[in-house]
C-alpha cells in the first residue's frame, strides 16, 4: 500500500522556504498518481478476502474430513455445512502455517458398510482427523477403525452410543442418550406430570432403544418414565402415536424423534381434542422455522430441548456462531451450532501442534489439552478425554413454545452429572 505523507505550509517554512506554485502542481500530480496506484494496490492486496484466497499456496494442503448421512431415510447435512464455512473461513487466512484446509465430506446414505468404506477411504488418504459430520451409523461400525488406526473423530453431532463411549470420539453435543434423561429430568422438576411418558424413534445403532436413559432417570430421580412407543418411523402416522398416549393416561410425553415427525405430531396434536397432553421434542425442533409453524392452540405446550440456546444468547461463542451460519446462509439450528464448534475445537488444536500434523499429533494434541472454553456455547467447557467419565457433563437448556415464538422454560442449564 503507498502512503503519500502530506507536509503543511508550516513545516515547510520551517524546512526554509515557501511552497513555489510550479512545486505544489507537481506534487498534486504526484500525489494524484501515488492515490491512484494506492488504490490499485488495495484492491489487489492479498489481505482482502479475495487476495488472500488467491495469495495462499494450494500445495501440501491438510486433508479433514468426514462421513454423513446427507442422504437415506435419516439426514443430518446440518453439521457438516457449518463446518465447511469455518474451514473456509480459515483458508482465506491461508489456513494453518500458510497450507490450507482441503475438507471433504461424503455420503454414507445411514447404510453401515459404505460409512465404513468411506471412513477407511478418508484416512487412507491422509485424513489427519475426522470432523464435523453427522452419521446415523458412522461410531458404532467406525469406532474400533479410529482406536486401531489411531485417528481423532469430532463429529458435528454424536448420534448414537458409540459416539459418547468410545476413546477416539467426542462429539461437543450431549447425546441422545443424555438428552432424553435430561429431557425427562426437567419434565419431572419443572412440569409434575402425573405420568411421565416416552415415545421415539427406532434407532438401528442404539440397542434397547430408550430403555437405558429411562433407567439412568429413574436413579436418579426415584421416578419412572413409561415408554409407549419406541417403533417410529419417519414416515409414521403421529395420530395413532397420539392416541397410545392418550390411552396410557399420559400427560407429558418426551418423543424422541427427528424435526419432520415433531412437526407433524404438532399438527396432529393442535388438530385433536386433547388440550391436556404436552410434549417435549429432540433438539431438530429448535428452529425458526419450526416455531413459525406451530398453532397458537399449542402455546405452553410444547417444549424443545436443546444443547444451545441461541435465538437471544448473548455468549461470545454462540455471538461467533451464529454470526457465521447467519454469513454463509445455513439454517440456525443445535446441529449446525455443534458442528461449527466441532470445527472450531480442531482449528485451534491444529494452531497448538508442535512439528508436523499428522492424525497422530492432532490426536496427542486434543487428548492432552484438558478442559475447551466453548465461551458458554455449552453447559460446561468441552473435554476430548478418555475415559468417558473425564469428559464433559451434559448439559441441556429447554426452551417452551409461547406467544407465537420459543422462549425459555427456565434460565438454568439441565446439567447431567453422572450417566
Amino acid at each position: 500500500m503507498y502512503i503519500v505523507k502530506k507536509t503543511s505550509h508550516a513545516n515547510q517554512k520551517a524546512l526554509g522556504g515557501e511552497p513555489s506554485i510550479k512545486h505544489s502542481a507537481i506534487g498534486t500530480r504526484i500525489f494524484i498518481l501515488a492515490a491512484l496506484l494506492g488504490a490499485a494496490t488495495f484492491i489487489l492486496s492479498p489481505r482482502s478476502h479475495a487476495g488472500a484466497a488467491a495469495q495462499c499456496s494450494n500445495e501440501n494442503p491438510i486433508l479433514i474430513g468426514d462421513v454423513s448421512s446427507l442422504s437415506g431415510s435419516l439426514q443430518f447435512p446440518e453439521s457438516a455445512q457449518a463446518a465447511k464455512l469455518v474451514f473456509g473461513a480459515l483458508n482465506l487466512r491461508c489456513g494453518i502455517k500458510g497450507r490450507r484446509i482441503d475438507y471433504q465430506v461424503l455420503d454414507d446414505a445411514g447404510e453401515p458398510e459404505k460409512a465404513r468404506a468411506l471412513t477407511a477411504q478418508l484416512i487412507d488418504r491422509g485424513a489427519v482427523a475426522l470432523v464435523g459430520g453427522t452419521s446415523v451409523v458412522s461410531c458404532g461400525v467406525n469406532a474400533e477403525l479410529y482406536k486401531n488406526k489411531p485417528i481423532a473423530s469430532i463429529p458435528g453431532t454424536g448420534t448414537g452410543p458409540r459416539c459418547f463411549d468410545s476413546t477416539n470420539i467426542a462429539p461437543p453435543n450431549s447425546g441422545l442418550f443424555s438428552i432424553t434423561t435430561l429431557a425427562l429430568k426437567f419434565a419431572e422438576q419443572y412440569l409434575r406430570p402425573k405420568k411421565l411418558c416416552l415415545v421415539g424413534n427406532a434407532h438401528p445403532s442404539i440397542p434397547g432403544n430408550f430403555q437405558v436413559p429411562v433407567e439412568s432417570f429413574h436413579r436418579m430421580s426415584g421416578k419412572s418414565a413409561t415408554i409407549v412407543n419406541q417403533e417410529l418411523r419417519p414416515d409414521t402416522d403421529p395420530a395413532p402415536v397420539l392416541m397410545q398416549l392418550q390411552q396410557a393416561g399420559c400427560d407429558v410425553a418426551f418423543v424422541g424423534t427427528l424435526g419432520q415427525f415433531a412437526a407433524r405430531t404438532s399438527l396432529a396434536l393442535a388438530k385433536s381434542e386433547d388440550r391436556r397432553l404436552k410434549l417435549i421434542f429432540a433438539p431438530e425442533a429448535y428452529t425458526s422455522e419450526f416455531v413459525a409453524r406451530l398453532d397458537p392452540v399449542l402455546s405452553g405446550r410444547i417444549y424443545v430441548v436443546t444443547d444451545t440456546d441461541f435465538f437471544d444468547s448473548k455468549k461470545p461463542g454462540m455471538r461467533r456462531a451464529r454470526n457465521r451460519l447467519e454469513s454463509g446462509g445455513v439454517e440456525l439450528s443445535p446441529f449446525a451450532v455443534s458442528g461449527e464448534l466441532a470445527a472450531q475445537i480442531l482449528i485451534d488444536a491444529l494452531e497448538r501442534v508442535k512439528g508436523p500434523i499428522s492424525r497422530e499429533s492432532v490426536l496427542a494434541e486434543l487428548m492432552s489439552a484438558g478442559s475447551y472454553n466453548t465461551q458458554g456455547l455449552t453447559a460446561s467447557p468441552y473435554k476430548f478425554a478418555w475415559p468417558e467419565n473425564e469428559r464433559f457433563a451434559p448439559g441441556v437448556h429447554v426452551v417452551v413454545f409461547k406467544n407465537r415464538s420459543w422462549g425459555h422454560a427456565t434460565d438454568k442449564w439441565i446439567i447431567l452429572k453422572q450417566l
